[in-house]
């Protein structure tokens, strides 16, 4: 479906975990693993009592968390996949890869600084 709109750049942002094939005690590590990461990096970034952050764990990742650990079939809707698998269905597909430029590593690298390390708790 992607390919036949012809694009030009497809960027892939996808969690770096299997839990879409992989059996439920394998899925209920994988899940802890990455939402364990996900929750310690927030926890550097905002306090556990500002209502953003409240918000995102409640509304977003909480039901993120039920649905790959609770619900299977048509119910499971987060499917989560490692990097390599999309990289091969994108090629198979006729997508090549191409690395970012340093350029645009340093643009990415600047700005993911200066949001962790300014303190907006004034706001």
């Amino acid at each position: 479906m992607v390919k036949s709109l012809n694009p030009k750049v497809v960027t892939l942002v996808e969690q770096e975990s299997n839990t879409n094939t992989a059996p439920f005690l394998t899925r209920f590590i994988e899940t802890l693993d990455y939402y364990l990461a996900m929750f310690e990096s927030i926890d550097v970034t905002l306090p556990r009592d500002r209502k953003e952050r409240i918000g995102v764990e409640q509304h977003c990742l909480a039901k993120d968390i039920v649905n790959v650990i609770a619900c299977e079939g048509k119910e499971r809707v987060e499917r989560h996949e490692l990097f390599g698998k999309w990289k091969s269905r994108l090629t198979m597909a006729g997508f090549r890869h191409y690395p970012l430029s340093s350029y645009v590593n340093s643009v990415i690298s600047r700005f993911v600084f200066i949001v962790v390390w300014t303190d907006d708790t004034d706001n």
